[in-house]
C-alpha cells in the first residue's frame, strides 16, 4: 500500500511539473522566442502513445504543446456558414430533407426568436408527382442537429446575391457552428448537392410554373406536376402538314436525342405555332409534354407568357428541357416595350449555343408580334396550325365516335363539308355528339353517314345566321363615332343625366358618354345625334346666334377630309 502511494505522489508530481513546462513553452512561443513547425494536422488513432512528427525534423516537446493549443483554440472558434443550393427551391428543401432523414432518421425544428416575438418554423408541402397524397413536409426555419445540439441551423428561400443572373430565389442553409462541428454541415450540404443530380423531383418531368401577372414566379409557389395520364399522341388529330412539321422540329430531337448529339444537331431551338383558337394547340402542348417525361425531358408549362426569360432560366437548371408558352402576342408586341425586350434577349443570351432547351410559343394573332420575334434565329420554325382538312376532320370524326361507328361508314362527304366550313374540332366533336340523338330517336346501335351529316348541316345553318353581316355604316356615322373619340374630354362637363336628357330618348349614355347600343350602325349614328347636340349647346364655339347645325355641318367635312373617311 506504502509502494502504491508514493508512485501516485510521484506521479502526480510529474503531471504537475509538465504542466508547469508546458505553460511556460506555450507562452515563451507565443512571445516567439521558440520557432514551431506549422501545417500541422492533429487526428486521433489507436495506441496510447502520442506521436510526433519527423518531418522536416523531430519535433520537439514544446513545439508540439503550441500546436495542440492553437489546434485546440481552432476548434473552438465559431464559423457562420450560408450556402445556396442549386435548382428550384422546392427541389432542393426536398433534397436537403431526404438527406437528412437518411442519416438522422428525423429533423427537429425549433422555435425562431424574432424581434416581434417567437416565430414557430413553418412547414411547406413539397409535391413529389401527381396525387394529393404524393407530398413531404419541409420544416423550414432553424434546426437541431442530433451531432451538434448546441448548432443553430436555419433553412428558407431567398435570393442568392452571388448569383447575379439568378431572377428565382434559391434555398438557403445557413449555420453557427464551431469549426469542429463545420465539416458536419458542409457534408450535409455536399450529399444535398450530390442528391439533386439523381434524386430531383423536376428532372424529367412535366410541370406548370406558376407567373403572377407581373411576370414573377413566386418562391413560395413550387411548380405544379402536370396529370398526362389521359394524355395519348392519337389523341392529337391535325392535318398531315402539320404533323410532320412537328415531328421534324419538336418531336424528333426528343425521341432522338443521342442521334442528334452524335450528328452534332443543335438541340437549342424554337417553334411558333400559330393559328386560329381551337385548333389544338394546347393539346400539342400536352401531347409534347408526354413525349418528354417518355424521353427523360423536363417539361415547362407557363401560366403566363410573361414569365419566359424565369422559365427558361429554369430550363437551364434542368436540361435537356422544353419551355411550352401560349399566348406569345400578349407579350412580344408591334410596338417594343421594355418587357418585349426582356423576352428577346433572354432568347438570345439566356440561352448559350449549347443549351438543350427547345421553347416552344403559342398565338392566336402572329400579326400582333414583333418581327424581330419572328427572325430565323430565334424561332427554327412557323407551324400554321389549321383547321382540319377533309382526310383530319374524317379521323376526328372517328375518334370521337368510337365504337359507335363501323369503319365501313362512308364519311367523304361529311369531311368535305367540315374543310369547307373550317371547323374546328371542338365543333366537329359537337357534331358527333348531335348525331347521337339521332341514332338514340331511332333506337340503333350504330351510327350513320345520315346522322352525321344531319347534325353537321343544323350546325352550318346555324352558323351561317349567326355569321350574317351587319350594314357598313354611313360616312356620317363614321365621322360620328370617330369625332366622339376625338372629343375625349368635351362631354365630360355635362353629367350623364344632362346627357341623357338632351339626346333623343333612344340613346343611352352612362356617364363618360361610352354605354350604347350593341350594333356599329345604330352606335355611330348615336354618336353622330350626341355631337350635334352638343354642337347646338356651343361645344364647338360657336356663338349661339348663328346656325349652329351647318356649323356643325362645315366642321364635320373637315374632319372626315383629314380623317379619309370614305
Amino acid at each position: 500500500m506504502e509502494e502504491t502511494r508514493n508512485d501516485k505522489d510521484t506521479a502526480s508530481q510529474l503531471a504537475g511539473a509538465l504542466t508547469a513546462m508546458l505553460a511556460a513553452t506555450a507562452q515563451k512561443m507565443r512571445d516567439g522566442k521558440i520557432q514551431q513547425q506549422t501545417d500541422l494536422g492533429v487526428k486521433h488513432g489507436p495506441g496510447t502513445e502520442i506521436l510526433l512528427p519527423s518531418d522536416p525534423h523531430k519535433m520537439l516537446v514544446k513545439e508540439a504543446i503550441q500546436v495542440l493549443l492553437d489546434f485546440e483554440a481552432k476548434e473552438s472558434q465559431e464559423f457562420t456558414i450560408n450556402e445556396f443550393l442549386p435548382g428550384m427551391p422546392h427541389d432542393a428543401a426536398h433534397a436537403f430533407v431526404h438527406v437528412l432523414k437518411a442519416r438522422y432518421g428525423w429533423v427537429n425544428p425549433q422555435t425562431k426568436m424574432t424581434i416581434f416575438g417567437p416565430e414557430p418554423p413553418k412547414m411547406v408541402r413539397v409535391y413529389k408527382g401527381v396525387g394529393a397524397d404524393n407530398y413531404v413536409e419541409v420544416p423550414v426555419g432553424k434546426f437541431k442537429l442530433q451531432d451538434i445540439p448546441n448548432a443553430d441551423l436555419e433553412t428558407g428561400f431567398a435570393r442568392d446575391p452571388n448569383n447575379k443572373a439568378g431572377s428565382f430565389a434559391s434555398f438557403f442553409v445557413r449555420a453557427n457552428v464551431k469549426f469542429k462541428e463545420r465539416a458536419v454541415i458542409m457534408d450535409l450540404i455536399n450529399e444535398t448537392r450530390d442528391f439533386l443530380k439523381t434524386g430531383s423531383i423536376y428532372r424529367g418531368k412535366a410541370m406548370r410554373l406558376p407567373v403572377d401577372s407581373d411576370g414573377h414566379v413566386e418562391a413560395s409557389i413550387a411548380p405544379v406536376f402536370i396529370d398526362l395520364s389521359k394524355v395519348s399522341e392519337e389523341g392529337l388529330v391535325l392535318t398531315k402538314k402539320n404533323y410532320a412539321l412537328l415531328n421534324h422540329t419538336v418531336w424528333t430531337p426528343i425521341r432522338k436525342t443521342a442521334l442528334c448529339r452524335q450528328q452534332k444537331i443543335p438541340l437549342k431551338r424554337g417553334a411558333l405555332l400559330w393559328g386560329p383558337f381551337g385548333t389544338g394547340k394546347t393539346l400539342t402542348a400536352l401531347v409534347t409534354a408526354r413525349i418528354a417525361e417518355e424521353n427523360g425531358w423536363t417539361f415547362i408549362m407557363l401560366d403566363n407568357a410573361k414569365g419566359l426569360p424565369q422559365a427558361l432560366e429554369m430550363a437551364q437548371l434542368y436540361q435537356p428541357a422544353v419551355v411550352f408558352a401560349e399566348d406569345i402576342d400578349r407579350v412580344v408586341v408591334k410596338s417594343r416595350d421594355e418587357r418585349a425586350n426582356d423576352v428577346l434577349n433572354t432568347i438570345d443570351g439566356a440561352l448559350s449555343k449549347n443549351s438543350e432547351v427547345i421553347t416552344v410559343l403559342t398565338t392566336n394573332e402572329i400579326d400582333k408580334i414583333n418581327e424581330a420575334m419572328l427572325r430565323p434565329g430565334r424561332l427554327d420554325a412557323l407551324i400554321h396550325v389549321t383547321v382540319p382538312d377533309a382526310e383530319a376532320a374524317e379521323r376526328l370524326v372517328r375518334l370521337y365516335a368510337g365504337s359507335l361507328l363501323a369503319k365501313t361508314v362512308p364519311l367523304t362527304a361529311l369531311g368535305k363539308l367540315i374543310e369547307a366550313e373550317q371547323y374546328i374540332p371542338a365543333i366537329i366533336a359537337e357534331i358527333v355528339n348531335r348525331s347521337k340523338l339521332a341514332m338514340i330517336y331511332d333506337e340503333r346501335q350504330q351510327l350513320v353517314e345520315e346522322d352525321l351529316l344531319l347534325a353537321a348541316e343544323l350546325i352550318r345553318d346555324h352558323s351561317a345566321r349567326l355569321a350574317q353581316k351587319q350594314p357598313e355604316p354611313s360616312k356620317a356615322e363614321k365621322v360620328g363615332l370617330a369625332l366622339f373619340d376625338l372629343l375625349g374630354d368635351q362631354t365630360n362637363h355635362y353629367s350623364g343625366s344632362d346627357l341623357q336628357n338632351d339626346v333623343h330618348n333612344d340613346i343611352s349614355i352612362s356617364r363618360d358618354g361610352r354605354d350604347w347600343a350593341e350594333t356599329a350602325a345604330d352606335r355611330s349614328g348615336e354618336l353622330l345625334a350626341l355631337v350635334k347636340k352638343l354642337a347646338e349647346k356651343g361645344t364647338f364655339g360657336t356663338n349661339g346666334s348663328g346656325d349652329k347645325l351647318n356649323e356643325v355641318d362645315r366642321k364635320l367635312s373637315k374632319i372626315a377630309e383629314r380623317l379619309q373617311v370614305s
